[in-house]
């Protein structure tokens, strides 16, 4: 994995992230192609989010991009 980056509906990179991989696992579970992104905030209600991650595979560098969208809040409940 190169990048692992959320942005919301307007382009804006959620920053505030913590991106755990093999080197900062702290219970040591994750192998080289393990990764998460873990959210230090919460996300709004009914609104949709971007999702981008570059990797390298086999000496090749690729990309993908998908969208999701949250429940709104009275889903939720």
């Amino acid at each position: 994995m190169l990048s692992f980056e959320l942005f919301e509906s307007d382009g804006t990179k959620v920053e505030n992230v913590l991106l755990m991989d093999s080197n900062n696992d702290p219970n040591g579970f994750f192998n080289d192609t393990d990764f998460a992104l873990f959210l230090l905030s919460v996300l709004k209600a009914s609104h949709t989010y971007t999702v981008r991650i570059e990797y390298s595979a086999d000496g090749e560098v690729d990309s993908k991009e998908w969208r999701f969208t949250t429940r709104s809040t009275k889903e939720a409940r």
